[in-house]
């Protein structure tokens, strides 16, 4: 689905919720703290440019057109399940209707995958790190004051936000059966957003449990132009080679635990 579409449908639920009914509600400002685990949709690290410059001397690293497996010249993987930790600062601006400035930090990806290039047989392994920062503006629909059932002691939302990422990553190392190839890091800052659903139930008169599913696109995940080399099994460097820049996408599901704490009512 497009984006565009994902936020017309959002804001059309953020404006029901601002005609829904109001009667006597706590118009709360909240701090949520909580933790969760991301799973990553697979990626493919390709080159910015599957051509060669010259000059100046900046090669493609994977280069164009077929692997040996018929898709793209690449890196094909996925990034493990980091834990991640986020702060958030809310209000309850009406009834049905939470907005909040969330930061969320996940510290620690690690991407396996192989490479599936023609000249090479047996292994093409690929391992890297990376973690990302990312500050978003959110809103929440709680859907009870909208007439939807309660689920016994869980009041169910939706929500989604918008904002931004910064995304690091360290070196790419790639092994092969004789040699290694050490490709430069990078980061890059990219819109992110997210959507979300999931229960609260109230543990005291202000301190609200959550447990909510989460859709997250981080962006792309860049590597910068330098110097990458190709190393013997005793760490020899045989060949010095000027690669230019490659990315891929980091997407994600995961699970977030929260607790949302109503420290002032207006």
């Amino acid at each position: 689905m497009k984006r565009w579409k994902i936020w017309r449908i959002f804001a059309v639920a953020v404006v029901i919720s601002l005609l829904s009914g109001a009667g006597a509600w706590a118009n709360d400002i909240y701090v949520r703290a909580g933790v969760g685990l991301d799973w990553s949709e697979d990626t493919r690290f390709k080159d910015r440019d599957c051509t060669n410059h010259s000059p100046p001397a900046i090669y493609a690293l994977y280069g164009c057109g077929p692997g040996n497996d018929g898709a793209p010249l690449s890196t094909h993987g996925d990034f493990s399940a980091p834990a991640g930790f986020e702060l958030g600062l809310g209000h309850t601006i009406m009834p049905a209707l939470r907005i909040e400035a969330l930061v969320q930090y996940r510290p620690r990806f690690t991407l396996t995958g192989h490479t599936n290039f023609l000249q090479t047989t047996g292994r093409q392994e690929v391992s890297a790190r990376l973690s990302s920062l990312s500050g978003m503006f959110a809103a929440y629909v709680d859907l009870p004051q909208l007439g939807v059932p309660r689920l016994g002691p869980f009041n169910p939302f939706v929500g989604g936000g918008v904002g931004a990422s910064y995304i690091d990553i360290g070196k790419t190392r790639m092994k092969f059966t004789r040699t290694r190839t050490i490709v430069p890091g990078g980061h890059q800052v990219n819109f992110a957003w997210m959507l979300t659903a999931g229960v609260g139930t109230s543990l005291t008169d202000r301190l609200t449990l959550d447990l909510a599913y989460r859709y997250t696109d981080s962006g792309s995940v860049e590597t910068d132009e330098g110097i990458a080399r190709v190393v013997n099994q005793v760490g020899d460097v045989l060949v010095p080679l000027n690669v230019g820049r490659t990315h891929a996408y980091l997407s994600s599901h995961g699970v977030w635990v929260s607790l949302r704490y109503a420290f002032y009512t207006l």
